[in-house]
């Protein structure tokens, strides 16, 4: 793999692509600003594949790569160190014809689909007037010694922990931060309820780019779980959306996750017909 320098290389390396490839496919839906953060830090790579290239950025845990390729031509991911994902968003009725042959390649590549996700998107106006009335069952549980706080950087780790520990949200569907950038998030992105005994119960991880708020999902520690914390946590996250004039929330939850689905859906969240599915390849059956 070659580091990416400069934005710029990065915009030569697919001009290039799209004049080469007769039927070309992307997966990559990052923003320029999104590709730079990469570059800045010096987690952006890119492997030639063909015609086209790979843009593969490294999320420390796990590689997310990006394609740019032909859809008629096979093409080859090199064995790396760490798990590989790959990402594929659509919309229902309107997939590209070209996936399935790009599918049929990553299965020969030795990846498999792990899960399918949807988005969900809420005003966040109407998801604070709706959680309103959870005012009192929140005060119930503050009675009962839970208390909901905005985390700082002390917590990140044992948050994180948290998030993958849970059955739910995998370490794959998290984009990880560095510790640098961690240290920069808005106060209150991190929402972590404590019991009386200032043990870490569930946890509210969402992150704020350009006025609208990405929910990377909630998570209750095994023992925490029916204990009715998932209402308060959605009462504090929608006040402080809305104290924070957020007017947008979007988020993906696994369409495996019924419980959440009609959850979501008795907030107020609409769902969007966009969905990704998650292509995952572990370093051993690359090799093999």
């Amino acid at each position: 793999m070659e580091r990416i320098e400069r934005l710029d290389d990065y915009k030569n390396l697919v001009r290039q692509a799209r004049m080469e490839c007769k039927n070309p496919f992307s997966n990559n839906y990052f923003m320029p600003a999104d590709v730079q953060r990469y570059i800045d830090v010096g987690q952006a790579y890119y492997e030639p594949a063909g015609k086209g290239f790979l843009l593969i950025l490294d999320e420390e845990r796990y590689y997310r790569v990006c394609l740019y390729v032909d859809a008629q031509q096979k093409f080859t991911i090199p064995v790396m160190d760490k798990r590989a994902i790959i990402k594929n968003v659509y919309r229902k009725g309107k997939e590209e014809p070209c996936l399935g042959q790009i599918e049929k390649n990553l299965e020969e590549l030795h990846f498999e689909k792990r899960g399918t996700d949807v988005q969900i998107r809420g005003v966040v106006q109407t998801l604070f007037e709706k959680s309103s009335r959870l005012e009192k069952y929140v005060r119930k549980m503050e009675a009962k010694g839970y208390r909901c706080v905005m985390a700082d950087e002390n917590c990140y780790e044992q948050i994180e922990e948290m998030v993958l520990a849970s059955r739910i949200i995998k370490d794959y569907q998290i984009d990880y931060r560095t510790a640098d950038e961690k240290k920069k998030f808005q106060k209150g992105a991190y929402l972590c309820i404590f019991n009386n005994k200032e043990e870490m119960c569930a946890v509210n991880v969402c992150f704020i780019d350009n006025g609208v708020a990405y929910g990377e999902g909630v998570a209750i520690a095994e023992e925490f779980k029916m204990h009715g914390l998932a209402p308060m946590l959605s009462y504090y996250r929608y006040k402080w959306l809305h104290d924070n004039g957020i007017e947008y929330i979007q988020a993906w939850i696994l369409l495996e996750n019924e419980a959440s689905l009609r959850y979501h859906e008795s907030l107020g969240y609409q769902f969007v017909n966009k969905y990704v599915d998650e292509w995952v390849r572990e370093t051993d059956k690359a090799r093999n």
